[in-house]
C-alpha cells in the first residue's frame, strides 16, 4: 500500500505510526531531575534512588522524541496510508476476518456453519408442521458447499479491500498489480492446482470399456469449448454478410466512481463503497438496458460480449454487434443513454467503432477476448484476468441477440459429425451436412439461433439432485415441429472412477473434439487495433 501512496513498499510500519503522532511531550521526571540538577546539593541514597527511577522515564521520553524526529519526512506518506486504510470500513468486516486464514481454518469455519444449520433444521422439524416454511435448505449443512460460499463470499472482499488500499491499479509505475494482487493470484493458483490433482487422480469408462484420464479430458475440452466459439463467431460473421449488417465493435465502462484506483484519472473521485462486484452488477443491468431500449426503437444487433477488468478490478464490456446501416444510429443512442458521461468523458464511457473492412476481419477484434476467457491460461495476464473473474463472480462470455442455449445446442449437434453416419432426422441432419462443409452461418440458422419460434426443442427428464430434489436435466433436442428426437445430449454415458478402479460418479459426457475448420487455439491470437489500451 506503501508503493501507491508514493513510497518505496519498504517503510516500516513503526515509523509510519510515529509520522502521524504529535510530538512527545517531556515528562514530569524530566522537570524534576533538572530542578535537582540545578540544587547541585549531594542527594540521599533515597533520593538517589528517585532519581534514578525517574532517569529511566526521561531516557524513554527521549527515545520516542528521536524516533518521532526520524520518522517526520514520512509524515505525508503515512498521512495518504491513513486515509487509504480508512477506506476500508467500506469492506465486508465480516470476511476481513478470514482474508488471511488458511485452507484448514476456512475447513473450521465451514464446519461450524454445518452445525448450526444443522441445529436449526432439527429444531425446526421439532416444532411440527407450523414452521415447515422455516425449514432452511439442506446445504445450510453441508460443510462443502458453506466452503465454497465461504472463498466466494472472502474473494469478493479481497477484490474490494484491494481497490480500495490502491494494491491493484494505479498509474503505471506505481507498483499497483494487474486486476487481482500477488497473494489472491497464488490463492486462485493454488485452487486450480488443486484441482488438476484430483482430476489427475480419475479416469472415465465408458459403457464400452474405453478409459481416459480426466485431465487429459479437461485440456481437451478447453481447446474444444475455444474452438467452438471460433466457429460460432465466423457464422455470426457470415450470417452477417449475408443479410448485409455492419460490424460495430463496442467498448463500455461505467462512471469514474466505480473506479477506486484508475490508470488515468483520479483515484479521489471513486466510491470506494463501490465493490467490483457492485460493478459487475450495475454493468450488466445497463447493458441489458440498453438492449432493451435498442429492441423497442426496432434495432435487432447481434453478436458477442465480453467482460474484463480495469487494471484497478473495475469491471468494463467488449461486444462485436453487427447491426443494419440504417440501424446504427439508433443502437448508438441507447447505448450511450445507459453508459453517459456522468462525470467523466463520454468518449471513455462509451466507445463505438465502425468496423468496415482492412487489414482486419471482424472475428479477429473479439477474439482476443473470447480466447481469454476460455482459451487456456497460458500466461499471466490472463490467470490475473481468470482469478479476477472467479472472485468477484463475473459471466466472462456471452452471446448477444441469439437464442438461449444456442451453444448446448451447437455442441450437441457437432458431436454428431464425429461420426460418418448422419442423423435419421431431417433438420439434425441438414446441420450435420452444414457442419461437415463448414457453414457455421447455415449451422447456426438451422439450429434456430436467430428465430423468433425455436426449431429444436429441449426433452428433459426428471432426476433427483444430491439434496432430494427432483430437478429437470435436459438429455437431448427434438424437432420443435415434429417432435421427432433429434440430437443426444449424451451420446456416450461415462463412469467416473479414481485410478485405484473405484467408483465416484455417474455419468459424464465426453468432448474431445473442436469444430473442423477451427485450430485447437481458435485462430490467429491478435490485439485489435487500440492495442488493448481501453483503461480509463
Amino acid at each position: 500500500m506503501q508503493q501507491a501512496c508514493g513510497g518505496t513498499g519498504e517503510e516500516d510500519v513503526g515509523a509510519l505510526e510515529w509520522a502521524l503522532e504529535e510530538a512527545p511531550q517531556p515528562p514530569e521526571a524530566a522537570f524534576i531531575l533538572g530542578r535537582l540538577g540545578n540544587d547541585g546539593s549531594r542527594l540521599s541514597p533515597k533520593a538517589q534512588a528517585h532519581a534514578d527511577a525517574l532517569a529511566v522515564d526521561v531516557a524513554l521520553w527521549r527515545a520516542e522524541v528521536r524516533a518521532w524526529e526520524e520518522a517526520r519526512p514520512l509524515h505525508d506518506l503515512a498521512s495518504a496510508v491513513e486515509r487509504r486504510a480508512a477506506r476500508l470500513e467500506h469492506v465486508d468486516a465480516g470476511a476481513l476476518r478470514f482474508l488471511d486464514d488458511d485452507e484448514e481454518r476456512l475447513t473450521e469455519e465451514a464446519r461450524r456453519l454445518a452445525d448450526v444449520g444443522f441445529a436449526r433444521r432439527q429444531i425446526i422439524f421439532w416444532q411440527g408442521d407450523d414452521a415447515v416454511d422455516m425449514m432452511p435448505h439442506p446445504r445450510e449443512g453441508d460443510m462443502p458447499s458453506l466452503r465454497r460460499r465461504l472463498r466466494r463470499w472472502i474473494g469478493r472482499a479481497d477484490a474490494h479491500a484491494a481497490a480500495v488500499l490502491g494494491l491493484v491499479g494505479g498509474r503505471p509505475g506505481g507498483g499497483g498489480a494487474k486486476f487481482v494482487t500477488n497473494w489472491s493470484l497464488g490463492r486462485w493458483e493454488q485452487v486450480q492446482a488443486k484441482n488438476e490433482a484430483f482430476l489427475a487422480e480419475r479416469e472415465a469408462v465408458s459403457e464400452v470399456g474405453k478409459v481416459v484420464n480426466l485431465a487429459m479430458v479437461a485440456n481437451e475440452s478447453v481447446k474444444a469449448a475455444a474452438a467452438s466459439w471460433y466457429a460460432i463467431v465466423l457464422g455470426m460473421e457470415e450470417r452477417a454478410r449475408r443479410v448485409g449488417y455492419v460490424a460495430v465493435f463496442v467498448t463500455a465502462t461505467l462512471p469514474p466512481r466505480y473506479h477506486l484506483n484508475p490508470r488515468h484519472g483520479d483515484a479521489e473521485h471513486g466510491d470506494p463503497a463501490l465493490s467490483p462486484w457492485i460493478g459487475a452488477q450495475e454493468l450488466a443491468r445497463r447493458w441489458h438496458a440498453a438492449l432493451c431500449l435498442a429492441r423497442q426503437r426496432g434495432v435487432n444487433p447481434f453478436g458477442v460480449r465480453t467482460v474484463e477488468p480495469h487494471t484497478d478490478g473495475c469491471p468494463h464490456a467488449h461486444a462485436l454487434l453487427y447491426v443494419a446501416p440504417d440501424e446504427l444510429g439508433d443502437l448508438e443512442a441507447s447505448l450511450r443513454q445507459h453508459f453517459p458521461a456522468d462525470g467523466g468523458d463520454a468518449n471513455a464511457a462509451l466507445k463505438v467503432r465502425l468496423i468496415n473492412g482492412g487489414t482486419a476481419a471482424p472475428t479477429s477484434y473479439v477474439m482476443h477476448y473470447v480466447l481469454k476467457c476460455v482459451g487456456p491460461a497460458d500466461d499471466e495476464e490472463t490467470r490475473r484476468f481468470r482469478a479476477w473473474a472467479s472472485h468477484v463472480g463475473v459471466r466472462r462470455l456471452s452471446l448477444v441477440g441469439l437464442r438461449q442455449g444456442t451453444i448446448g445446442l451447437f455442441r450437441a449437434a457437432y458431436r454428431t459429425t464425429k461420426s460418418d453416419t448422419p442423423p435419421a432426422e431431417p433438420r439434425a441432419r441438414a446441420v450435420y451436412r452444414a457442419m461437415r462443409r463448414k457453414r457455421w452461418a447455415t449451422a447456426l440458422a438451422l439450429l434456430g439461433a436467430w428465430s423468433v419460434t425455436p426449431r429444436f426443442r429441449p426433452e428433459r427428464e426428471i432426476r433427483v439432485n444430491c439434496w432430494g430434489e427432483d430437478v429437470r436435466h435436459t438429455i437431448g433436442w427434438c424437432n420443435a415441429r415434429t417432435g421427432k428426437h433429434s440430437l443426444a445430449r449424451q451420446p456416450v454415458r461415462w463412469a467416473i472412477r479414481k485410478i485405484t478402479n473405484v467408483l465416484i460418479g455417474n455419468a459424464l459426457s465426453i468432448v474431445t473434439s473442436y469444430p473442423r475448420g477451427a485450430p485447437p487455439d481458435g485462430g490467429v491470437r491478435q490485439r485489435p487495433p487500440d492495442k488493448g489500451q481501453h483503461d480509463p
